[in-house]
């Protein structure tokens, strides 16, 4: 276990409460967490290990360790660790910065004292991976109906079928067919009389 005790060749260091503390590779992996951890977060339910292969710092969850996110993605297992992640554990955030081969991790407390808790570093993560994919569903509008002299205007312009036998209860279409109905009778009548005056006439000539 490290001391902290602001190495001369540091690779990791850890800010908590204005108080920096820092390590050399040799004392990695760092452990976070209950007691007996390097780093010491009272509450907080398991444990996690920050090391280093290469040049690449990686997280490692401790045995029975759960919700652990990274950036809000849950972890199992093992992940890399790159500049800006937001490691979450219970109430504890790890900030990472990593700069020139070097990881500088703050840890932040969330409390639930309304205004003065600070922002979730978390969901501020989620929040901005999400902001790139918002997706805007089109409503569908449903047509507005027609105001009344709009109503009008339409009846009014639409043509009355005079005798048209698609309204034959249209007082109009009586008439006209009653109107035919004589026009018939008057004609009949008429060639009626022409034949009989043809006839009176070859009657008296025929003398």
């Amino acid at each position: 276990m490290g001391d902290g005790r602001n190495a001369r060749n540091w690779v990791v260091a850890v800010d908590e409460s204005g108080r920096r503390r820092e390590f050399d590779l040799a004392e990695l992996p760092l452990s976070f967490g209950a007691v007996g951890a390097d780093v010491g977060l009272p509450g907080v339910p398991g444990t996690l290990q920050i090391g280093k292969l290469g040049e690449t710092f990686f997280l490692q969850l401790g045995r029975g360790t759960r919700n652990v996110r990274v950036n809000g993605q849950a972890v199992a297992g093992s992940s890399e660790l790159r500049d800006g992640d937001i490691i979450a554990i219970d109430r504890v955030r790890l900030a990472c910065r990593i700069k020139g081969g070097a990881l500088t991790v703050g840890v932040q407390v969330q409390v639930t004292a309304g205004d003065t808790a600070p922002p979730d570093l978390e969901e501020l993560a989620r929040t901005r991976e999400a902001a790139g994919s918002v997706t805007i569903t089109p409503i569908a509008f449903k047509p507005a109906a027609p105001t009344l002299p709009e109503a009008m205007r339409s009846t009014a312009m639409s043509p009355i079928g005079i005798g048209s036998s698609e309204d034959p209860s249209n007082p109009l279409v009586h008439l006209v067919r009653h109107l035919a109905s004589i026009k018939w009778a008057l004609f009949v009548i008429a060639g009626a009389l022409l034949a009989m005056v043809a006839l009176e006439l070859v009657e008296r000539f025929g003398r």
